[in-house]
């Protein structure tokens, strides 16, 4: 019979899926709402006083009353409490010694006389004050009298109450009740007020409440916190919200009045903190009273206005009647008002006559711009250049790209500051010689300098500016003029001494580049240069809103961020689609569709706003704007002597990305490219410059850095719509890809870079070798491959398909798109590679080259790749030598002179700012270091002494002045931290050791009076000295290796390596009892047996290499047997993983830390390297125990890199922390308080930071990087974090993982690119988490994921499956959604990295006789395509070498083990209904050769390759499992969650779709295909 087996979900079937909670903002009537400004830790300390009172202790006192009755009627039974006396009183409940005291007046009356005591319990209120102190157990029945503190306390106490109400009580009084009466508002932080709530919430559900009336409270509850969190979020308040806080505050006063008589310290805390919210709540109804007095004042004024209209339009009535009859009389008035034009006509003309210098003010600019927005800086530049203007003439160039706006910004300009140009505003044109001197003309018209004899004209009219004793503007617009020189008169306004003197200020707009207008015109400085570029994203969404006149909300606002992309942000494109937008009433979603099929066509259908009269109609349109440009590159490529070659580079780019094209493009290609005139002009040294120049000088392309320039994409789109017929396109790309191949060729290589690669971590490197040029030319292969493509699909460009260059072209573009995690993409242009390198014959060595590679890349290799992509060359720093020229020291040494002087006059600030220009003279100067480190002693800012000291002693180790003020400044930090006492100790024995005369120092006798110190030169010597130790002695330890058996540390003692490799190995532990070890520079190797700090000893090390601690096998928790496996050492059977990988259950004998810090102890380490320990690193176990680890490097221990457990505390700050054997921090079980901060922690083979049942304590963790962790980037589980302010991306699994009575405040992170997606949220029980103003972005996967309440069903399996435990406090299984606010989420999209159709990019032909039609693949490689078996045959003498080569690197074949053939096997396999065709479809039969599909899925918090994968097509004929590293590697890369989204059982398990055949007809033997995935399937 054949059974199958059932595989067990990770997650327990669900009901359905609960939305996060987001906090609303309130909705008050208008007018009445106001912000209350009680500070937010008041506000949180306040809501969880009002729950404690308000919701916890009516529920506790009804739950406290009948089981205390029914304690007492037992104990009335069985001990007879009610009669008892001093002789058989019940002494005890449980552990806890009853308090007779407290009842019957017993204390009052008898004091401690306890035989006088009555001990008659008469009820069970009597019974309940027995657990408490007197002064608590002052009520008189479980009422009002009866507080918190006392429910609290007899909860915590009485026996009769289960250990988890006990515990929960015990919790709820120290952690919150507690805290809260201690009014320390400061602890009431956003993390503190979540845990509150989780304590409540636990609390009021294990108290047995009915379904409903849990619910109801639990509600009540959830209602007041997202209350507490509006409150505190900045929201506007509305009032009814706060006259409920106020009626709560009131009831709570009267609540808190008990603490009078018995707490009267907490009460006046309490009644000071409650008077001060009556106060701000006060405050906030004088706000809302005045604001609605405010309102109806203006009310009543409107009405009034009203009034005032009504009658003043009778008046007007009136008015118009009289009008009339003035009309006639007007009319008389007029012959006369003509007569006295006539005089002012004459006397004007006489004014004229006589060439008068009479100012009068002209304004010639053209029509404001309605729709102009934005360009706030340019505008800001343009005021600047006239703010405190002096007696010459200011001249600002505006260049730029046609169609950015110039002319717009200008005359925005004018128009703002049209008051402050009182000597007149007159526009010219620049477009031509002709358009200027019609400009002029008009001008001298309007102000009288007109003349028939231009010259002369020109001349008056400029003196006539000249003398204008007020400010004037002159606009000079499209200064495009060719050739400047060839317009004398041009030459005259522009570059005349008649602005000499002048009140002026002349704006140009030019397409001329900044260097080029500041060459033609030198008087334009370049801080009045101003280089226009586009919008930028908000600025081109509102020129769009204000130019079509629409409100944008919504899903518009997205089409209008991806509609401006498309028109590459530039003003003149958008003003085109608005335009015809605002014409048409078309929407925006219908225009973008438009634009992305037709792009030009769609912008022809209308033209920019006409922003001058001269201005030509080419100008306004995309289309033809450029005309002009293209114009003058011909021309300028003529005057140049270079023919075509600047064209052939402009058209090239037209298919480029259009940013950042490198020099290094400007080539003569590989092979050469066919055009003569390229190929002379790069002949010369200055021919790509001369390119360059020419490109560039009329801002037909920018400069986007010194080597390289950039091209708008409408510009490239136009010059691609001008390249006329296919055999220029052909032409033009063959020679884009022939330069692309070349510059590659040329170029450092990721081939290179991985084949000389040595190590096992990328991110450690300082300074890896730099791939940042081929990332950029990655960049412009992946654009252009995407044009040669499309081409192809034309007869004439078919033949640039298949040639060495393209091959290429597509690897390298495919190696990019996949670092860029276009990981389809980059799939897609393998598999096209692969099949021209069938049809071509080329060298072993680039064939090589050419399959290096293979995508999905490995993750070695992808890090490698895109860490040295961002990292650029450096440019050679000089050495100090060379940087200190004989000049710089001159200076130097009398700055150092000032500021010994300044010394000598005890001045010592003054010194130290001597010292500080010194040493930008001379930075490694020690005279200067140790002086100004003197004076900061001096000044009692040791810190920075020490600093100085440092870096004289880098430069000099054995500087003796820098040596003596090292130790004296440590000796100052020691006072507040007390770690640096040995370090302190040790630097001193270091300068009394390289200058004895340090002793007859008397300071530092005075500082080091009983200094002890023996220079150690072999393991006897130190051995002898360690038998007999004095107590502060420091051991100088010349190099080499000590071997001590073990030792006994119980005195303070310092040990300083002093020359060279120092060594010290442990055959035994090094026990520290209760004294201080201070090391500095020695290692500690493997198989030497670790430190163990215990009995409030401290261990402090300094630039000590630590990789000791008893071994662990070597691939623990994955040992599988090898030579690394020391089980049989132990006694044990050597370890066996096989089928097991990643199982949960660990495999190995595990190690011990290297470093242990135990109960009441402490550990520093700094500038440490961690390495390799037997066990963890550094691990703090114990209350008291505290770790810092700073500046270290934690890496490739077999174990955790840093552990804090069982109250231990740890905080690490600014480490590395990298490739550890599990996790690379593990906090928990029961952490102390710990702070994770700024540390860099990856390629750990787990979690890079796990956190585990640490209630108590909060753990912090912030500013650090998290990235390439094996399984998450952090993990969360019963523990209160804070994580705020981190990079977490590229993990395993998801970035965040929590679950299990976790909170959590998740806050200001970037969370992106991780394997599984950004936050995963298991069942989290009465757990709190936030989610708040983090980024998560680009995840293929959802961003969040959270498992919502079980239903009754499964509660019901979960009492009869012991497998599903409950955690300690909670009686059901349930899940607090998370709390959701402000998060930026873009680019989380499931399946984005699996295929989903299938894609033929490159036209199908026959790989040996070119034919197109019905091909047929060849059988091995899935590669070569070919039309008849002819074609094969004739082909396979050319193909046989690469067939094999491809088949063995691209395919895999694995063992396939069907489930049934399990031993035990009695089980069905089952699938969720999620999975549509299972079941159907055509079964793969072994005998045939014929592919078929196939998925593969990972096992769940399974990260380990060669784990065992389950395997089942969509028959499920084919039904098991298999192993191989290749598949799993493109699963974890490419896969798709496993799992059913809707019912949140999507986790960490992913699934891909396969090409499999059988192999030789084996139905157990399979041969996957790697080059390729299937289209993703729904089954």
């Amino acid at each position: 019979m054949m059974h199958k087996i059932f595989l067990p979900s990770l997650h327990p079937p669900t009901s359905s899926a609960v939305t996060p909670t987001t906090i609303p903002s309130p909705s008050g009537s208008p007018g009445a709402s106001s912000t209350f400004h009680l500070p937010d830790n008041q506000k949180r300390w306040l809501v969880v006083g009002i729950c404690l009172h308000k919701i916890l202790l009516p529920n506790l006192r009804s739950f406290l009353k009948p089981e205390i009755l029914k304690h007492y009627t037992n104990l009335k039974t069985h001990h007879n409490i009610d009669k008892q006396t001093f002789a058989t009183y019940l002494e005890k409940d449980g552990t806890l010694k009853l308090n007779y005291e407290s009842i019957n007046n017993n204390e009052r009356k008898h004091k401690k006389k306890f035989k006088m005591y009555d001990y008659f319990v008469n009820s069970d209120v009597d019974l309940a004050k027995l657990y408490l102190k007197p002064f608590m157990a002052m009520f008189s029945g479980f009422d009002d009298t009866c507080d918190l503190s006392a429910v609290l306390g007899i909860l915590s106490s009485a026996t009769v109450f289960s250990s988890a109400i006990q515990k929960l009580a015990k919790d709820v009084r120290q952690d919150v009740r507690n805290e809260w009466g201690h009014c320390d508002f400061t602890k009431w932080t956003e993390i503190k007020f979540a845990k509150s709530f989780h304590l409540m919430e636990m609390f009021l559900r294990a108290l047995n409440l009915t379904p409903t009336e849990e619910k109801k409270v639990t509600d009540n509850l959830k209602d007041w916190e997202t209350k507490g969190m509006q409150l505190c979020l900045g929201h506007i308040v509305d009032s009814d919200l706060v006259k409920l806080i106020e009626r709560e505050v009131s009831q709570l006063s009267n609540e808190v009045q008990a603490l009078e008589t018995k707490q009267e310290e907490e009460f006046k805390k309490v009644h000071e903190a409650l008077t001060s919210v009556k106060d701000y709540i006060e405050e906030f109804k004088r706000s809302v009273t005045t604001k609605l007095q405010n309102l109806q004042t203006s009310h009543e004024n409107l009405e009034q206005e009203v009034a005032d209209m009504a009658e003043d339009l009778g008046a007007l009535q009136i008015d118009h009647r009289k009008l009339k009859d003035d009309v006639s009389s007007a009319m008389i008035s007029l012959e006369k008002h003509d007569q006295l034009e006539g005089r002012v006509s004459a006397l004007e003309t006489a004014i004229e006559n006589k060439n008068s210098t009479f100012l009068k003010s002209t304004f010639k600019a053209p029509n404001r711009i309605p729709s102009f927005y934005g360009r706030v800086q340019e505008l800001e530049r343009l005021a600047m250049a006239i703010e405190g203007k002096t007696a010459h003439c200011i001249i600002s160039a505006i260049c730029g790209l046609g169609g950015t706006g110039k002319t717009s910004l200008a005359i925005e300009h004018v128009w703002r500051y049209k008051d402050i140009y009182k000597g007149g505003v007159f526009w010219l044109s620049g477009e031509s010689v002709p358009n200027f001197k019609n400009s002029i003309c008009e001008i001298a018209r309007d102000v009288g300098t007109f003349d028939k004899d231009f010259g002369e004209m020109l001349s008056a009219t400029l003196h006539w500016l000249k003398t204008r004793s007020e400010l004037w503007c002159v606009i000079i617009d499209n200064l495009d003029e060719y050739d400047l020189t060839s317009s004398g008169e041009m030459m005259k306004v522009l570059n005349g001494h008649w602005k000499n003197d002048t009140s002026g200020h002349m704006i140009i707009t030019t397409r001329r580049d900044d260097r080029q207008i500041q060459e033609d015109v030198p008087t334009v400085s370049p801080e009045n240069c101003i280089e226009l570029g586009t919008f930028s994203e908000q600025e081109s969404i509102q020129f769009m809103k204000k130019r079509t006149d629409r409100h944008v909300a919504g899903n518009d606002v997205e089409i209008l961020k991806e509609l401006s992309s498309e028109l590459g942000y530039l003003p003149l494109a958008l003003d085109q689609a608005a335009a015809y937008i605002k014409y048409t009433t078309v929407q925006f979603s219908r225009y973008l569709e438009q634009y992305k099929k037709q792009k030009l066509k769609t912008l022809k259908r209308s033209k920019a706003l006409f922003p001058a009269q001269d201005t030509s109609t080419e100008r306004i349109a995309v289309g033809t704007t450029w005309q002009l440009n293209f114009e003058y590159v011909r021309r300028l490529s003529e005057d140049y002597g270079i023919g075509k070659a600047a064209c052939l580079i402009m058209e090239v780019s037209a298919f480029l990305s259009p940013d950042d094209i490198p020099m290094e493009l400007i080539n003569e290609g590989l092979p050469q490219v066919e055009n003569s005139d390229l190929q002379d002009c790069l002949a010369f040294p200055t021919g790509a410059i001369d390119i360059i120049s020419i490109l560039t000088k009329f801002s037909l392309f920018q400069r986007f850095t010194d080597k390289s320039l950039s091209v708008h994409r409408l510009v490239q789109e136009v010059i691609r719509n001008n390249i006329s017929g296919d055999d220029k396109t052909k032409n033009v790309l063959q020679s884009g890809s022939r330069m692309l191949h070349h510059a590659f060729v040329n170029s450092d290589s990721p081939v290179k870079v991985c084949q000389s690669f040595q190590g096992d971590s990328v991110f450690h490197q300082t300074n890896p070798p730099s791939l940042h040029l081929w990332g950029t030319l990655g960049s412009h292969a992946s654009t252009f491959q995407g044009h040669l493509i499309d081409a192809s699909q034309n007869d004439t460009c078919q033949e640039l398909i298949c040639t060495e260059e393209t091959a290429f072209l597509l690897n390298e573009a495919s190696l990019y798109l996949y670092v860029c995690r276009q990981k389809v993409k980059a799939m897609e242009l393998q598999k096209e590679k692969l099949k021209i390198l069938t049809s071509l014959q080329m060298s072993e060595e680039k064939m090589s080259h050419l399959q290096y590679f293979e995508i999905p890349l490995k993750p070695m290799e992808f890090k490698l790749i895109s860490r040295c992509m961002s990292h650029k060359e450096q440019m050679k720093v000089l050495s100090s030598a060379e940087q200190e020229t004989q000049e710089n020291t001159a200076k130097a040494d009398e700055w150092r002179e000032n500021g010994n002087s300044a010394f000598k006059k005890q001045d010592y600030q003054g010194a130290i700012d001597c010292y500080n220009v010194a040493l930008k003279w001379s930075s490694n100067d020690c005279r200067l270091l140790c002086n100004r480190a003197l004076c900061y002693l001096q000044i009692n800012q040791a810190e920075k002494a020490l600093d100085d000291c440092e870096r004289c002693l880098r430069v000099e180790k054995h500087n003796k002045k820098a040596l003596r003020r090292k130790a004296w400044a440590l000796y100052e930090i020691s006072g507040k931290q007390a770690h640096l006492i040995g370090r302190s100790r040790a630097t001193a024995a270091i300068a009394a050791h390289v200058d004895p005369t340090a002793f007859k120092v008397k300071d530092f006798t005075e500082r080091f009076p009983n200094l002890c110190y023996v220079e150690i030169f072999n393991s006897a010597q130190l051995v002898a000295h360690l038998l007999y130790l004095n107590v502060d002695t420091t051991f100088l330890l010349h190099d080499g290796n000590y071997e001590l058996q073990g030792a006994v540390i119980d005195k303070n003692v310092q040990f300083v390596a002093i020359d060279g490799p120092t060594t010290i190995s442990f055959g035994q532990p090094v026990m520290i009892f209760g004294s201080h070890l201070y090391a500095e520079g020695i290692t500690f190797p493997r198989e030497s047996e670790g430190v163990i700090c215990q009995l409030g000893g401290s261990v402090t090390m300094l630039m000590c290499h630590i990789s000791n601690g008893m071994r662990s096998c070597e691939d623990y928790p994955e040992c599988n047997g090898g030579d690394g496996c020391i089980a049989a050492l132990n006694g044990l059977e050597p370890c066996n993983r096989s089928g097991h990988f990643g199982e949960e259950k660990n495999s190995g004998v595990s190690g011990y830390p290297g470093i242990q810090v135990l109960h009441q102890c402490t550990g520093y380490f700094e500038n440490c390297d961690i390495e390799g320990c037997g066990g963890g690193g550094i691990l703090s176990h114990g209350e008291g125990s505290k770790l810092y680890v700073k500046g270290c490097k934690v890496h490739h221990n077999h174990q955790s890199g840093l552990e804090a457990r069982e109250g231990g505390c740890l905080e690490a700050i600014d480490n590395d922390i990298y490739s550890n054997g599990t996790h690379g921090i593990m906090i928990g079980p029961k952490a102390g308080a710990s702070e994770i901060i700024q540390n860099r922690i990856y390629e750990n083979r787990k979690e890079g930071v796990f956190v585990l049942i640490s209630k108590k304590n909060e753990v912090n963790i912030m500013k650090n990087r998290i990235y390439h962790n094996l399984q998450f980037g952090l993990s969360l589980d019963r523990c209160l974090v804070g994580i705020k302010q981190n990079d977490i991306f590229e993990n395993g699994f998801h970035g965040i993982h929590a679950k299990t009575q976790t909170t959590a405040s998740i806050e200001n992170n970037d969370i992106y690119a991780n394997k599984c997606g950004g936050i995963h949220m298991g069942v989290n029980f009465s757990g709190r988490v936030i989610i708040k103003s983090n980024t998560i972005r680009d995840h293929s996967g959802l961003w969040l994921v959270h498992v919502p309440e079980m239903n009754e069903k499964f509660q019901t399996i979960r009492k009869k499956d012991p497998t599903l435990f409950l955690p300690e406090g909670e009686t059901r299984y349930y899940s607090n959604p998370p709390v959701v606010e402000a998060n930026v989420l873009q680019n989380n999209k499931e399946r984005m990295f699996h295929p989903q159709e299938k894609m033929e990019v490159i036209k199908n032909e026959c790989t040996f006789c070119r034919n197109i039609g019905k091909l047929l693949q060849c059988s091995r490689c899935n590669m070569a395509s070919y039309c008849s078996t002819t074609c094969q045959e004739n082909h396979w003498g050319k193909h046989q070498m690469l067939c094999s080569s491809l088949s063995k690197k691209y395919f895999v074949i694995v063992d396939f083990k069907p489930f049934e053939d399990r031993k035990n096997c009695i089980s069905t396999r089952t699938f969720g209904p999620h999975l549509k065709g299972i079941g159907q479809g055509i079964k793969p039969d072994f005998k045939s050769r014929r592919r078929f599909i196939v998925k593969i899925q990972t096992g769940h918090l399974n990260s380990h390759p060669l784990q065992m994968l389950t395997l089942y097509d969509q028959t499920t004929s084919l039904d098991g499992e298999i192993q191989s590293p290749e598949v799993f590697h493109i699963i974890m890369e490419c896969g798709v969650l496993g799992g059913d989204k809707t019912l949140g059982s999507q986790f960490t398990s992913k699934k891909a779709f396969f090409y499999a055949t059988f192999v030789d007809k084996n139905p157990k033997k399979l041969k996957i295909n790697l080059a390729e995935l299937a289209d993703y399937k729904d089954w």
